[in-house]
């Protein structure tokens, strides 16, 4: 995909209609039915919803529900727990893994009347207590915070790739460069797989000069010698850290490439870039 029809897609998905709740229990939620009211609804039939709900949110609102029928109290508590100040200054809900509350911080992360960093903590807690978060991927993708969007590409790093295969193309083409930067820093903490090629080939072409240089790292994790040609390509960018990023991923996927234009490359403007086309 050239530069062209990278933006052409970014604005497709910017006009997309955002994901709608099918399920009766995720409408009711979304419409700002209070948690432990919906509870009350019969186990047989929030079973049912966990099971075979219209759709991935009505799922997991009603297997928070039932979590919350068997543990009001730390349900409750887990809903409105108090976020902390992370070292980075955002909120952060400190979780373990594992955590069986995982199904109440992501209908927290769902909730309408939460505070954007709120959700945002939230989310983050939820993917790290409960790996069933990932079915929500696509919905938390097409909603508006861009914020937010970055934030379940990050985390989608740690999903299972025939998971994150689907929703990390979409943040790769998100009209966000922060959101498609995102998305090829999760692809370069995926298992190393030429899967990941296609989108990666497209991020290397990308208008954006951060994606270029995540793309290229990523081409370099994932040891992919048919993007050469795009990464030698990427030695002229006019992004240092671009040139940087290239001449890395060369040494890894062609070496030999690298090592033919190193005298080229011992003029570059950038001494990061001399240095590492020296193997330095």
């Amino acid at each position: 995909m050239n530069r062209a029809r990278a933006a052409l897609a970014a604005l497709l998905l910017l006009l997309a209609p955002p994901v709608a709740a099918a399920g009766p229990l995720a409408q009711a939620f979304a419409g700002g039915a209070a948690p432990a009211a919906l509870a009350a609804t019969p186990i047989a039939q929030l079973q049912a919803a966990a099971q075979a709900g219209a759709d991935a949110e009505e799922r997991a609102v009603a297997r928070a529900l039932l979590f919350w029928q068997a543990d009001p109290a730390a349900a409750a508590e887990a809903f409105s727990r108090p976020t902390v100040e992370s070292r980075k200054g955002s909120a952060l809900l400190p979780v373990e893994r594992g955590d069986p509350a995982g199904p109440v911080y992501l209908l927290r992360a769902l909730s309408p009347a939460g505070a954007p960093a709120d959700r945002a903590a939230a989310l983050a807690a939820a993917a790290k207590a409960d790996p069933a978060w990932a079915a929500l991927a696509p919905r938390l993708l097409a909603v508006d915070d861009a914020a937010q969007r970055r934030l379940v590409a990050d985390l989608l790093v740690d999903v299972d790739p025939a998971v994150a295969d689907a929703p990390l193309r979409r943040a790769a083409a998100d009209p966000e460069a922060s959101v498609r930067t995102a998305a090829l820093r999760a692809v370069s903490g995926q298992a190393a797989s030429a899967r990941w090629t296609g989108l990666v080939e497209d991020g290397l072409q990308d208008v954006n000069p951060a994606v270029r240089a995540e793309a290229a790292r990523a081409a370099g994790y994932h040891g992919l010698s048919a993007l050469s040609p795009l990464l030698q390509s990427l030695l002229a960018d006019a992004d240092a850290s671009v040139r940087l990023d290239a001449v890395r991923a060369l040494g890894r996927v062609d070496p030999q490439a690298l090592a033919d234009r190193r005298a080229a490359l011992a003029a570059d403007p950038d001494a990061r870039v001399r240095q590492a086309a020296a193997g330095r």
